[in-house]
């Protein structure tokens, strides 16, 4: 009788325990009420636990203030809508508006504040702008600073500005953006924008400068080509939905730091790309970072006599690896501007309380050259500061006037490291009967130079010749992912000339003469945040409900 208790007290235990394990896993549920922004917000703030999902019912509901969440837990916010579809190159898109937030605020309809260590995922709805609404910061705000960002299976509808913008004001934010439907309706409407003002954190209390929110610190560091450090952008399509008379952008890599791959999206017709450089809008604000586009479809407006646009990328600033894209319907794939180096956009000031421009002479009255550019003979100013083929620098803080390069204490150039461009493999088909200019056009006044600081493909449009070794870059052994003409890799070679092996998915770059190094392979697609996390609406099963 006493072994018999004992197996049954042992029995019993075990099965505690076994249920204490079970219930320990199982992720609770908070059901908002409705898709109200007061019932959203309740259920929000009843978040408790790591792996919740707030789950927002279906319903057609207008918010007329901003649902704020600053997140402590990992969390999935859901909704209803569905969108189906590849929404990538040869495939399609739509959306069943399901759970649809009509966003009135003046501000943003949600705006969430991520941190490091913690996950979000943000599905299944839909974003409509309606009347007396204001998105210079997007319909969808998403602030902070983790690195399990998903943003999926949700549908923007026609922001009069901007649909969605992210942006890392406390540290590194990245992660992928997937199976999203943009919808633009206004012209120079941006689908999203990215931001990465304070990169590398906040620096310890007392620093001058410090929190800037700048982009100075993402201009410390290397671009990190290659690697998860970037916002992925995968398979979503972007329309312009306003006719043949006007245009949209899929996105504005802003002047703060911005970091972003772009790849395997539908993009138009009307719609384009475009970045800010620094000394545009807000002078104290540093370029977009480091931009990698590739695998898109990217397709205007073929027909002649219609409206034409010129360039895909309107290139102020910023890294670039343009790969394996189509491209149709425009003059050229790229138009670079290095602002800084004219007045043709923008108005620059005398330092200290401006950039300047960068130029060996004056301009608009603007004495020059200016002590933040490297100022080479034969450059016209140049090197100029964070222009296209140049990255990692010195760290930059402060205000003007108050602006310094911290490792020296004054107002210098950063001894920013060289860093070209490349494009590649990029089937262009411009617009017949126009004057086309090709792969990249440059507004630089000398400062920027082809194979020194961008490389272009051999062969590429208009323009014929084998790769040797000697300039731009080339591709082989054999046909392949981003190669259509392809060549051996030469055993000689000239420095930061690139080779793309289709084989390995690898570009080499020329690193010393005659020295082949490894230089970038693109990072893992999909991305591994999409990979075994559903597809909405349908919802997770075997959670613990808990109703608000």
């Amino acid at each position: 009788m006493i072994r018999m208790t004992k197996w049954l007290v042992l029995a019993i235990l075990l099965s505690t325990l076994c249920s204490a394990k079970a219930h320990a896993q199982i992720a609770p549920i908070i059901n908002a009420v409705s898709c109200a922004s007061s019932a959203v917000q309740t259920a929000l703030n009843s978040v408790v636990a790591d792996g919740t999902t707030v789950v927002i019912p279906a319903g057609s509901c207008t918010w007329t203030s901003t649902v704020n969440y600053v997140a402590k837990f990992s969390l999935t916010i859901q909704g209803q809508t569905t969108v189906t579809g590849t929404c990538g190159p040869g495939g399609s898109c739509s959306a069943a508006d399901n759970t649809a937030i009509q966003d009135a605020t003046g501000s943003a309809a949600l705006h969430v504040t991520t941190v490091n260590g913690k996950s979000l995922r943000i599905t299944g709805l839909s974003f409509v702008w309606g009347s007396g609404a204001q998105e210079y910061i997007g319909m969808l705000y998403v602030t902070g600073n983790t690195q399990a960002l998903r943003i999926d299976h949700c549908h923007f509808y026609h922001a009069n500005i901007v649909d969605l913008v992210i942006h890392g004001n406390t540290g590194p934010l990245y992660g992928v953006v997937d199976h999203n439907l943009f919808n633009t309706g206004s012209t120079n409407e941006d689908a999203f924008r990215i931001e990465h003002p304070n990169w590398n954190g906040l620096e310890p209390s007392g620093t001058p400068g410090y929190p800037d929110g700048l982009g100075n610190t993402s201009w410390a560091d290397a671009a990190h080509w290659g690697s998860n450090k970037f916002v992925f952008f995968e398979n979503n399509t972007f329309v312009f939905d306003g006719g043949n008379s006007g245009h949209a952008f899929a996105y504005d890599c802003t002047a703060l730091g911005g970091r972003m791959v772009f790849r395997y999206n539908n993009v138009g017709p009307n719609m384009a790309l475009q970045t800010h450089g620094t000394g545009s809008g807000d002078h104290n604000y540093r370029s977009c970072r480091a931009m990698e586009i590739y695998g898109n479809n990217f397709n205007f407006n073929n027909s002649p006599g219609t409206f034409n646009f010129f360039a895909l990328l309107m290139l102020e600033g910023g890294g670039l690896y343009l790969w394996n894209n189509t491209v149709t319907g425009f003059k050229e794939i790229v138009d670079m501007d290095l602002v800084r180096s004219n007045n043709l956009t923008y108005s620059e000031g005398s330092s200290p309380g401006d950039w300047g421009y960068c130029s060996a002479s004056a301009i608009n009255g603007v004495a020059g050259p200016s002590p933040w550019d490297s100022n080479q003979s034969g450059q016209n100013g140049g090197p100029c500061l964070d222009q296209k083929g140049r990255g990692a620098g010195d760290l930059i803080t402060g205000n003007f006037p108050s602006k310094i390069d911290t490792a020296t204490g004054t107002m210098t150039w950063p001894h920013q490291a060289s860093d070209p461009a490349y494009l590649w493999g990029n089937t262009f088909n411009p617009v017949p009967s126009n004057t086309n200019y090709g792969d990249w056009n440059a507004t630089a006044s000398g400062s920027v130079a082809r194979d020194r600081d961008y490389f272009l493909e051999i062969p590429r449009y208009n323009v014929s010749g084998i790769f040797n070794g000697t300039s731009g870059v080339g591709c082989g052994p054999s046909s392949g992912l981003g190669c259509s003409n392809p060549v051996p890799q030469p055993s000689t070679c000239s420095p930061n000339v690139g080779y793309w092996n289709a084989s390995t998915s690898t570009l080499y770059q020329c690193s010393s003469p005659n020295t082949w190094t490894a230089h970038y392979t693109p990072y893992t697609y999909p991305h591994p945040l999409t990979v075994g996390s559903g597809t909405p609406p349908a919802p997770p099963t075997g959670l613990q409900a808990i109703v608000n």
